[in-house]
């Protein structure tokens, strides 16, 4: 008798005081990222997903994914994208060659690997003769050479050493 009405107590209890419509499961497991739980909303999410649905009543947005800032843009120049630059020869194992056939402007230069760092820079030099790049003891693979002219104008290529 005490064993049955102990368990109609908890069960009551829980029904009482238990949270009706909550599922605890999937649960979202990752490196990055939270729980957010407040009254009867559990939210989990990790870093790097992408957005895949918005919900927003009222002062709140629910965002299924990753979350960036909203951008306006107000204007778009016209640039001008016709640069005469020569990279050669690509794929290459020793040295990059580049001819800017560009007179009087000055320019920045910087090599990338893979991940976005800078393994090699040339800062602040006119543009008016053919500049050669040593990449010999570079690893082989896959980089990123970037020139940025007059301060403004950034050309992107795409450099694979070999061995």
């Amino acid at each position: 008798m005490r064993v049955l009405l102990k368990s109609i107590l908890i069960f009551t209890f829980q029904m009482a005081f238990g949270q009706s419509g909550f599922v605890n499961s999937p649960m979202v497991i990752g490196s990055g990222g939270e729980t957010w739980t407040q009254n009867d909303y559990n939210l989990s999410f990790t870093v790097g997903q992408i957005a895949i649905e918005t919900y927003s009543q009222n002062q709140i947005i629910l965002t299924q994914g990753f979350h960036q800032e909203s951008y306006q843009i107000t204007k778009l120049n016209n640039l001008n994208t016709n640069f005469n630059i020569s990279v050669f020869p690509n794929p290459t194992s020793d040295y990059i060659t580049i001819d800017y056939n560009i007179e009087n402007a000055r320019a920045d230069l910087f090599i990338k690997d893979i991940r976005g760092a800078i393994i090699y820079y040339s800062l602040d030099f006119l543009t008016n003769k053919r500049q050669t790049l040593d990449i010999s003891k570079f690893s082989p693979g896959i980089y990123v050479l970037e020139i940025i002219l007059n301060s403004k104008n950034k050309i992107v290529y795409q450099i694979q050493k070999l061995n």
